[in-house]
């Protein structure tokens, strides 16, 4: 029974090792969303400088501007919501697009829903359009659902329900 228990322990250790091993660069982005999130949104309140920025946001940022793609999303949602930094649409309109000419479907969704808004962004139907069609043939059920929406109601695009039809049978999946 102790020598299972030990087996046991060892077994899940070294899963724990591999796994850190495998994923330092998804931890660091993890720990530093984290970090940003656990500031209160009045620690902004003061002029932003250098100094008064939290690690983790700048571990965030390092990341994104090296060009990690899901730094780049983690950024454009924090930016959105205004969670752990100030609300600001263009900026996360900024870490969205980069995210997405990169391939991240969630960032070409968020975009789509940016354009589709209007926040940050002109309102542009075809635009919005674009960006959801790039998601949903990757498989964003989000992006499937809205480009049902769109079609439904004829959102910039010739009004189809067939074509809705389709879109939303694909979020259902």
């Amino acid at each position: 029974m102790q020598q299972e228990r030990v087996q046991k322990k060892t077994t899940n250790d070294n899963a724990f090792l591999y796994f850190c091993k495998n994923n330092s660069k998804n931890i660091i982005i993890l720990l530093a969303v984290i970090l940003v999130n656990s500031f209160a949104i009045n620690s902004f309140a003061c002029e932003k400088t250098e100094q008064n920025i939290p690690d983790g946001l700048k571990d965030l940022l390092q990341l994104a501007k090296q060009g990690d793609a899901k730094a780049q999303y983690n950024l454009g949602v924090m930016y959105k919501s205004g969670n752990g930094v100030e609300r600001d649409y263009e900026e996360a309109t900024k870490w969205f697009r980069l995210s997405a000419e990169q391939g991240n479907d969630k960032s070409q969704y968020n975009l789509g829903v940016m354009y589709y808004n209007g926040d940050g962004v002109r309102r542009d139907y075809q635009e919005a359009e674009k960006w959801y069609i790039l998601a949903a043939n990757q498989g964003n059920a989000n992006a499937q659902y809205n480009l049902g929406n769109m079609y439904r109601e004829g959102d910039g695009v010739a009004q189809n329900y067939e074509e809705a039809a389709k879109w939303y049978a694909l979020a259902a999946k």
